[in-house]
């Protein structure tokens, strides 16, 4: 795997070295992230988590990535089961890498934006979708990182970024975020193989 793209954090360097030996007990869990803008970019489309990780809290769209897609493929997949919308024009925009202390599963999210999408907005049994004003965003309702990494996603800035939770998943004991050049970004693995 070329490692170019983590070489603007020595410890994401790091974690990601760890991730991809043999002997390491951690591994990845890739998943997505999708943030839909109205075409302006001062409201985003955010849901209201009803079930499962992170719920009660307000986050964009996504999910698991499944073995046989791609990221493109699962935010498409996901946004459509959670929103009931399409977007053909979901643009990577960063990778969000996560540790939580004695968890050696390492959470990534492949974050996509688009201020374009086609269907109607509906409640589904996982997220109740509402807007929210971009210059007021209420991040005391949504996971404590998101206050770090928003900008970069409404200024259309490409990004890269690991933050380190307690095990209480609110306490951020270390991050860093980094920009990225955008065809590096596109060539971060979703998997990371054991070598």
């Amino acid at each position: 795997m070329d490692l170019k793209a983590f070489e603007c954090d020595s410890e994401l360097m790091k974690l990601i070295k760890e991730i991809n030996s043999s002997s390491s007990p951690k591994k990845v869990k890739p998943a997505t992230l999708v943030l839909i803008f109205n075409k302006d970019k001062s409201k985003v489309l955010l849901g209201h988590k009803k079930r499962g990780f992170g719920v009660g809290l307000l986050n964009g769209f996504g999910g698991k990535i499944e073995p046989q897609e791609t990221d493109l493929e699962g935010a498409e997949r996901e946004l459509e089961e959670e929103a009931g919308i399409k977007s053909n024009s979901l643009k990577k925009i960063g990778v969000l890498y996560f540790e939580f202390e004695s968890d050696p599963v390492i959470l990534t999210a492949h974050v996509f934006t688009s201020a374009e999408y086609s269907g109607e907005i509906i409640e589904t049994e996982e997220m109740r979708p509402d807007w929210f004003d971009t210059n007021n965003m209420p991040f005391d309702r949504m996971w404590n990182d998101d206050k770090f990494w928003f900008s970069y996603a409404i200024e259309s800035t490409p990004f890269i970024a690991r933050f380190y939770f307690k095990s209480d998943l609110k306490t951020i004991t270390d991050f860093k975020i980094s920009k990225i050049d955008s065809k590096l970004l596109n060539e971060i693995p979703v998997w990371h193989n054991k070598e």
